[in-house]
């Protein structure tokens, strides 16, 4: 009967000195970061959100961030900015270690037109006077109507006489659309909607001035199609 006394009191003590050890606390991470742009300059006091602990931290103006006590695991961080395109991270937190990480907020590029740009070049031994150059006729097909097109014309050999000539955009049923007459370098800058639904093809005419004196030229004529949207929308 004793030794069954002794034996319970012994386990019983036992379990009571279990109890009294103390837990050690579980080992936690830290995360380390800065936010900045695209010529690495930092952004300050910016919300940087641990998605995963629903977290916030705000930058310094050194643009850092800092995390503490972060159980280790897969989180994702998060920055945004008016006018960027913010930026998104997934990173590893380990025990008793800092993780360092860099978010790099880029500008949201602004929208540039699609543009086809086409080029022809004419050489002639011989202009004539008031007369279209035959051999400096050219155009493109379209696949849909552009939201802006621009004809550019550059020439030489035009020492004696007039140097003038006129610039004319035509479709392919030879219905005008717009002409400029000047001298070099001569641009006809023509909205979308100057040119018909059901036009298959854009044509650059160059016709000579009644007073030039004949003699040999160069011409270099160009074509831009702008599809997304007008040129004056470039910054």
């Amino acid at each position: 009967m004793r030794l069954a006394l002794l034996a319970t009191a012994l386990l019983l003590a036992g379990c009571l000195g279990a109890a009294s050890e103390p837990v050690a606390p579980p080992a936690l991470g830290r995360i380390d970061g800065a936010v900045v742009d695209q010529v690495l300059r930092p952004f300050a006091h910016l919300n940087v959100t641990l998605l995963n602990l629903d977290r916030v931290d705000d930058t310094s103006e050194l643009g850092g961030f800092t995390f503490r006590d972060v159980p280790p695991g897969t989180y994702t961080l998060v920055a945004q900015a008016p006018g960027t395109q913010g930026d998104v991270k997934v990173i590893q937190v380990q025990a008793n270690k800092i993780t360092r990480v860099i978010l790099q907020l880029l500008p949201i590029p602004s929208k540039v037109p699609f543009v086809t740009s086409l080029k022809n070049r004419a050489q002639e031994d011989l202009g004539l006077p008031g007369q279209p150059c035959k051999n400096c006729e050219w155009g493109t097909f379209l696949l849909k109507r552009p939201d802006e097109v621009v004809a550019r014309a550059a020439w030489d050999g035009l020492p004696a006489g007039s140097s003038r000539i006129t610039l004319s955009l035509v479709d392919d049923k030879d219905r005008p659309i717009a002409s400029a007459t000047g001298t070099s370098p001569l641009e006809l800058d023509v909205p979308g909607d100057q040119v018909l639904a059901d036009a298959a093809r854009l044509k650059l005419q160059v016709t000579f001035a009644d007073d030039f004196t004949p003699q040999p030229f160069d011409v270099e004529t160009f074509l831009d199609l702008y599809y997304n949207a007008p040129r004056a929308a470039q910054t």
